[in-house]
């Protein structure tokens, strides 16, 4: 009798352990962030070929402090979200360090080029009285643009707004 008894104890604890666990649905769901999918959009709008890299530009955005919606714009600015690259710079949406003086940084792809624009931006010493403003567009375009700041500072923003 003892023995029966173990016996169902032990087929009691097999049942209870072999049940499947079941998980919320909420669980289950992917969730993508709403800015992934507005930038996505965004870039479908205007046929950009950063389409597809919306991920890259919200997370290097979280990860350097910064306004997720300033680099798609600045990319809208310098080269119509990709579009209108120098044909030996091809992802470089950003224009970064193209001036007069030097041609325009090479990056190997798109993601390369967000995050390296987004981490130094957020750490070169140029950009300090930017860093310390929390944002102000102004005077990253100081720095980011040397032509018509002005000009440029209403672009970015307009994008900006376009994201919100």
């Amino acid at each position: 009798m003892r023995t029966l008894k173990i016996l169902i104890y032990l087929l009691l604890l097999y049942g209870i352990f072999r049940q499947p666990i079941y998980l919320s649905s909420a669980q289950y769901e992917n969730k993508v962030d709403p800015r992934v999918e507005k930038l996505e959009e965004f870039f479908t709008s205007y046929g950009s070929p950063l389409r597809g890299h919306a991920v890259v530009f919200v997370e290097t955005a979280d990860r350097n402090g910064l306004d997720w919606r300033l680099l798609p714009a600045i990319a809208g600015v310098e080269s119509t979200f990709g579009k209108n690259v120098p044909s030996y710079a091809p992802f470089n949406p950003f224009g970064w360090r193209c001036n007069h003086i030097q041609p325009c940084w090479r990056f190997a792809n798109y993601d390369e080029a967000v995050g390296t624009v987004g981490e130094k931006i957020t750490s070169l010493p140029a950009y300090k009285n930017w860093q310390r403003s929390k944002g102000n567009i102004g005077l990253l375009a100081v720095i980011y643009n040397g032509g018509d700041q002005k000009k440029w500072q209403r672009a970015v923003e307009y994008f900006m707004e376009k994201l919100k």
